[in-house]
């Protein structure tokens, strides 16, 4: 009959810890000692028993997040990713190492992002894919690289490892399950890096967005869908493409913004004494067509509405070229009916 091991009593333990050793940096290198060399044989609950009594003192001080999961972290850097254990003479298996030291490990980790804590979210999952797929499979000394965080520094040597990351699934999984706002997930989203190996941690956090009221917002997501049409089917495109087409993005929404304005004011002028609507049509980001459609006036009449809407125009690209450094050139024209002549009187 195989005895089972008898459970180490962590406060009992910290105390005797404390006696031996009454140096706080002393006893800190002591305990250190032993969990390594718990690791380094595999003893996966004597080892997570010694972390617990390492970090008991530390955990609950009053340390920034950051530095708290800092330290964490260093465990699953320092502890062996797996074990070699000798089966035959001569060969050896390749077993994954301590599964319980880590999923305690990184369950603590993800205890720090909250609701609300969005920076705390996106250090956290940074580091869950640097450990679920390391960019970097051997040891090479050289600079950082600039797509790399620190975790992927720090992850260079080691390998994916199935068990492994279905524990970080689990983990992610059972944390994400909370109360988080589709705000909130979509910003970590945007925080990390996306690669086809750490595809199972996105659609994780996918699901999540989705629950916690996401959804609405995938009407948004198929109308702008339309802007990378162009873009190859399994192609993705770059940060630094994506950064560019975001300074694009944010000139077309500033025009837009301004042209919204625009008609405005012009709604305005005509508010009450003439139905009318708008079309624009945009060549380049300084180049705007703006055709006003009167609905209930007569065609020889149009001309008594150009001298405000001139007025108005003239105020607006003074304005707008001074908010944006440089004149858009409105072309402007007038309509009646879908088939009534276009007048221009502006451009």
């Amino acid at each position: 009959m195989v005895q089972k091991k008898k459970p180490i009593e962590l406060p009992a333990l910290w105390e005797t810890m404390r006696e031996l050793f009454p140096d706080s940096e002393t006893r800190k290198e002591k305990t250190e000692e032993l969990v390594l060399k718990a690791a380094t044989k595999n003893d996966d609950e004597t080892t997570l028993h010694w972390i617990m009594v390492l970090l008991a003192p530390d955990i609950d001080v009053g340390l920034p997040c950051e530095k708290k999961i800092d330290c964490l972290k260093n465990f699953i850097w320092d502890i062996p990713q797996n074990y070699w254990k000798s089966r035959v003479e001569g060969h050896s298996e390749n077993i994954f190492a301590l599964p319980k030291t880590k999923r305690w490990i990184l369950e603590q980790i993800i205890q720090y992002w909250q609701p609300g804590h969005i920076e705390i979210g996106k250090l956290v999952l940074q580091f869950f894919c640097a450990v679920y797929s390391p960019l970097v499979y051997s040891i090479v000394v050289f600079p950082k690289l600039s797509y790399e965080t620190e975790d992927d520094v720090c992850a260079r040597g080691r390998c994916s490892n199935p068990e492994e990351q279905k524990i970080i699934e689990n983990v992610l999984r059972a944390h994400t399950n909370k109360s988080f706002g589709w705000q909130e997930i979509e910003k970590v989203l945007n925080g990390i890096r996306r690669t086809e190996h750490t595809g199972p941690l996105w659609e994780i956090l996918i699901h999540a967005w989705a629950r916690s009221g996401g959804y609405h917002r995938l009407a948004t997501f198929f109308h702008y869908d339309k802007v990378f049409c162009g873009v190859p089917s399994g192609s993705v495109l770059s940060d630094e493409a994506l950064c560019l087409v975001g300074k694009f993005v944010n000139e077309i929404a500033c025009l837009e913004y301004s042209i919204g304005q625009l008609k405005a004011r012009l709604s305005t002028v005509l508010h009450g004494v003439v139905e009318h609507s708008f079309i624009v049509k945009y060549s380049s980001l300084d180049a705007v067509e703006l055709l006003i459609d009167f609905t209930n006036i007569a065609i020889g009449d149009l001309h008594m509405f150009d001298a405000p809407i001139v007025s108005v125009i003239e105020k607006w690209q003074k304005e707008t070229e001074i908010a944006y450094g440089k004149r858009i050139h409105l072309q402007v024209n007038e309509r009646k009916g879908a088939f009534g002549r276009q007048v221009p009187i502006c451009s």
